[in-house]
């Protein structure tokens, strides 16, 4: 039988003959490279597996490469951990005036007259800048007006007065801002202890529990102020919690705006206050001058309450024989 007389008279039994073929030869590579892949990634899968159930039973040889990169990962980690602490040392609260230099049975009595200096300088500075301060305001300090503080109350109570100085000048300084409150709360006020997880004297510590000289910073102090002000005083006294040498953080805030009511938007375009005069320039016009941009806030007055917490970061000592 003749081959081209075959496809001659049979040319669509031909035609699709050759697509069969050119199909079946397609699919044959790409089954066999499909297949060489599935073998390629079983073997390599395997060689994981075993790797994997190999070091599973097996524990780190101790030789001198082993130690070497533990002995660096410690060196790394403890070069960081120094580092972040002199960062953290810049924003140290010092005790006001330099009262730890003061001799110790003195510190009470330099404490009290420190913080009797200091009310009445901020109240100076309140009535020349129009400010006005609550009658009995002591810089959250109205106890030690005519006590002296215990011995080992002095510096603490130094430091605390630091951050109320800064935050009371802050304040008073802001032309026409009205304090209602000014008041102080201790580190630990507010915060209710578990009688069952208190630590009895000569009792070991619990464990997995940290006692609160673990923790990497301490409060100083909680001042909660209230006050009317401005928009613009209100963004100055906020900003200087941030930029100040001390580290403040915001507990909470509160803000009532003297205008309960939006603007309309359909309220008319407010005009000068200037009356018009007569010009002689040319294209001047006598009419009164129309303001397109019309405050909206810019005249409203807001009333604060703002609790900020002081912080501060007590040098950790490194823990003796961690090398090892």
């Amino acid at each position: 039988m003749n081959i081209k007389t075959w496809i001659s008279e049979n040319k669509t039994a031909a035609i699709l003959a050759v697509c069969f073929l050119g199909c079946f030869a397609a699919l044959g590579w790409l089954t066999w490279n499909a297949w060489g892949e599935f073998d390629a990634t079983k073997a390599e899968y395997d060689g994981k597996l075993a790797q994997f159930a190999k070091f599973a039973t097996q524990k780190p040889f101790p030789n001198k490469a082993n130690l070497k990169k533990t002995d660096d990962a410690l060196n790394q980690s403890r070069s960081d951990l120094d580092s972040l602490q002199k960062q953290l040392a810049q924003y140290r609260i010092p005790p006001f005036g330099d009262l730890e230099k003061t001799k110790p049975q003195e510190q009470p009595q330099s404490f009290q007259d420190a913080l009797r200096k200091e009310v009445t300088r901020i109240k100076g500075l309140a009535t020349s800048a129009g400010s006005t301060l609550p009658p009995s305001f002591y810089l959250g300090m109205e106890e030690y007006e005519n006590k002296l503080p215990q011995l080992e109350e002095a510096i603490p109570l130094a430091r605390q007065l630091t951050v109320l100085n800064r935050l009371a000048t802050t304040l008073v300084s802001q032309k026409g801002v009205i304090v209602s409150e000014f008041s102080r709360f201790r580190p630990d006020s507010g915060v209710k202890k578990d009688p069952a997880t208190l630590k009895k004297p000569g009792a070991p510590p619990v464990a997995g529990k940290k006692s609160d000289s673990d923790e990497p910073y301490e409060t100083i102090g909680i001042t909660r102020m209230t006050f009317r002000c401005s928009q613009t005083s209100l963004r100055e006294i906020v900003n200087s919690l941030s930029s100040g040498p001390y580290f403040q953080v915001i507990d909470s805030i509160q803000i009532q705006n003297s205008s309960t009511e939006p603007p309309r938007r359909e309220a008319p375009a407010q005009t000068s206050a200037q009356p018009s005069t007569q010009s002689t320039e040319p294209f001047a016009t006598n009419e009164p001058v129309i303001q397109r941009l019309p405050i909206v806030v810019g005249r409203e007055t807001l009333t604060v309450t703002i609790k900020v917490r002081a912080l501060d970061f007590p040098q950790q000592n490194s823990p003796a024989g961690a090398s090892k």
